[in-house]
């Protein structure tokens, strides 16, 4: 019993044009135990108003004909729905939207991409906001000039108080953000630097060794080195671009079948047999999973050895959803598995596993190398509880 069961009387209305965003939030307050329906504009939810009163409003701010803010407006002055809460959910968040949202008498704002946390605790604080009395009772109207133009503000004294709330929670998720991002731009900056200027010194010492013999089968040899470093430094500069595009997109769902199938489109398996067992699974990560599938395949075929075949399947754990990819390779010694997903290890260029690590740590995903050495190794990717579902449209099965 306890909280989820409280959570099926309290009905949620969603505001929100997009399809596959207003089905992610369902998703979302579902799986909290919330009652969800879906109004798909403003036209919508005012006819489903007149019907029925949820107990809570979350509306995209962003819609055709009638934006959240006019929305919420009309939802505040009906004397009928006044006193349901309204959160204003946001691509933008500034000082206007601030304004704008006290302005139209919302209760609280959520910021796309969407953070499960951030969600689950602003629903609840703002139920429970809505379920004490105003200590200041019905709100007086209050014109404050900002920007130079007068902006009149009906809100309780709460209501300010849960909104500045909010906008200080998001200037520190803004700036741990802004503070990846910067850690980004110095990782890379290093990267680039150190790492192309010691293949520029190798590639200098061999074109020295090549204006100075006339041997060729020496040329050659020589020839053949100087080609490995370009195609190195042709592959750190596809790292540096794959890690400067790393989190700038919002994380999506992905049906692992399928973008495995992808995959395999890009890469020779020569006489390697690829088993995907994974059927009906979404991910949710950042847009560039498919490159951590592409580094592990790439990593078996290159590295594997005597590798007849790779196999992938998952199962459930109390930590989450765990992806596995096997092959019968000559695996991974014990003494190289802690260093593996480390930059700059390996036999070749050794960005394609830290890059592997990078990507699905951005939703929380973590990865490691359980392989018994000499037969095979053994990447287990493992997926929180709330980064996976059950594509139940998925054609594979």
């Amino acid at each position: 019993m306890g909280k989820n069961f409280e959570m099926r009387s309290i009905r949620v209305l969603i505001v929100e044009d997009n399809r596959t965003q207003a089905e992610y939030l369902r998703y979302i307050l579902e799986k909290d135990g919330y009652s969800v329906i879906v109004a798909a504009n403003g036209f919508e939810a005012i006819e489903i108003l007149k019907e029925e009163l949820p107990a809570l409003i979350l509306t995209d701010v962003i819609m055709p004909e009638i934006d959240g803010y006019e929305l919420c407006k009309l939802i505040k002055k009906d004397e009928r729905t006044a006193k349901i809460p309204v959160i204003l959910v946001t691509n933008l968040y500034d000082s206007e939207d601030v304004i704008k949202g006290l302005e139209s008498g919302a209760d609280n704002f959520i910021i796309k991409p969407y953070n499960l946390k951030f969600i689950n605790s602003r629903i609840e604080s703002t139920l429970k906001s809505a379920s004490e009395s105003d200590p200041d009772g019905k709100p007086t109207e209050l014109d404050v000039i900002f920007d130079h133009s007068v902006h009149t503000i009906t809100a309780s004294r709460l209501q300010i108080l849960n909104i500045l709330l909010s906008t200080y929670e998001i200037a520190i998720k803004n700036n741990s953000e802004l503070e990846l991002a910067n850690r980004k731009l110095r990782l890379l900056s290093d990267i680039t630097r150190h790492d192309l200027k010691n293949r520029l010194i190798a590639l200098e010492s061999y074109l020295v060794l090549l204006e100075n013999t006339t041997d060729i089968s020496k040329i050659q040899e020589i020839a053949h080195k100087i080609m490995k470093i370009a195609m190195s430094m042709q592959s750190q500069i596809n790292f540096t671009k794959d890690y400067q595009d790393l989190g700038i997109a919002a994380p999506q769902w992905h049906n692992i079948h399928k973008l495995i199938n992808r995959v395999e489109e890009q890469l020779d398996f020569k006489n390697v047999t690829l088993i995907n067992k994974i059927k009906n699974i979404e991910v949710y990560s950042d847009p560039l999973l498919e490159k951590v599938f592409y580094n592990l395949f790439d990593n078996s075929l290159n590295y594997g050895e005597k590798i007849s075949k790779i196999e992938l399947y998952s199962s459930i754990s109390p930590d989450g959803l765990i992806i596995a990819i096997t092959d019968d390779g000559i695996g991974i010694k014990d003494e190289e598995k802690k260093d593996i997903f480390s930059r700059g290890f390996g036999k070749n260029t050794g960005f394609g596993l830290f890059l592997s690590k990078e990507i699905l740590s951005i939703t929380g995903i973590s990865i490691q190398e359980d392989g018994i050495p000499g037969n095979g190794a053994c990447f287990e990717i493992l997926v929180p509880p709330d980064m996976h579902r059950l594509d139940n449209e998925d054609e594979t099965r």
